[in-house]
């Protein structure tokens, strides 16, 4: 659950502008991309188009897609 730890994550993956997608929105996650700017983290239940395109690139969990290929199926 550290802000550093993400930040060199995203710095790795050379993600700047990203929403990361995730099955259930995760307290630590959370906490650690808040003071990150250029990121944004929703749950499957919260997404909506306009985060999806808003955001150069979209990070998700392998849950998070399957819950989203449920839920547009």
């Amino acid at each position: 659950p550290k802000t550093k730890l993400l930040k060199l994550k995203l710095e790795e993956l050379d993600l700047k502008n990203v929403l990361i997608l995730v099955d259930d929105l995760d307290k630590n996650i959370y906490l650690s991309s808040r003071n990150l700017a250029g990121v944004e983290v929703k749950s499957v239940n919260t997404v909506d188009p306009v985060s999806l395109i808003g955001n150069d690139k979209v990070l998700a969990t392998f849950g998070a897609l399957k819950r989203l290929e449920e839920a547009l199926s």
